[in-house]
C-alpha cells in the first residue's frame, strides 16, 4: 500500500471522508462471547460503511457508557470489520477479539462508566468497501450499554 508522503499529489480517493455513527438506546445483554445478542432494551447496530483509503490504513474510534448488574463485573465493546457496505454483513476482515476491546468495570451495582478507544487497522484493499460494527459481551449476569459511538477515518 502506498504511503502519502510529503510532496505527494493527493487525489480524492486517497482520503475518503470520516464516517461516524451514534446509538443512544440503552439495552441489556448476557452473552459471554462477542456479538449483538440482547435480552431487553433498545438495541440498534452501531456501525458504519467506509471506503479504504489509498494507504490501506484507517483509525477506528469507539466509546460508550456501560454498567453491570453485579459489582466488579465488566462489559466490553469491540469493533468487527467486514467487507462490503452492509453493516454487520460480509466476509470477516478483523473479528471482535479480546485484544481490541474497550472494557468497563462497574465499581458498584449499575454504576455507569464511560470510556473510549482507538486503533489503527492496516492491510485494507485501497478503494474497496468495508463496514465496522461494535459487538459486545459481558463476564457474567446482565450488562448494559448506552451512548455507543464509532468512527472511521483514513490514515496517511
Amino acid at each position: 500500500m502506498p504511503d502519502l508522503l510529503a510532496g505527494t499529489t493527493v487525489k480524492a480517493n486517497d482520503t475518503p471522508v470520516t464516517v461516524f455513527n451514534e446509538q443512544v438506546g440503552n439495552y441489556q445483554f448476557s452473552n459471554a462471547t462477542f456479538g449483538v445478542g440482547t435480552t431487553g432494551g433498545t438495541y440498534a447496530d452501531c456501525g458504519v460503511a467506509f471506503v479504504a483509503p489509498t494507504t490501506g490504513r484507517i483509525e477506528i474510534g469507539w466509546s460508550g457508557e456501560g454498567f453491570h448488574s453485579v459489582a466488579a463485573s465488566a462489559v466490553e465493546l469491540s469493533p468487527f470489520v467486514r467487507t462490503g457496505t452492509t453493516v454487520g454483513a460480509g466476509t470477516t476482515f478483523l473479528a471482535s477479539v479480546i485484544n481490541n476491546k474497550l472494557r468497563l468495570v462497574s465499581i458498584a451495582i449499575n454504576s455507569i462508566t464511560h470510556g473510549g478507544m482507538t486503533m489503527i487497522v492496516s492491510g485494507l484493499t485501497p478503494g474497496s468497501s468495508y463496514n465496522v460494527r461494535l459487538d459486545h459481551r459481558t463476564n457474567g449476569a446482565t450488562g448494559n450499554w448506552t451512548y455507543r459511538k464509532v468512527s472511521v477515518k483514513p490514515c496517511t
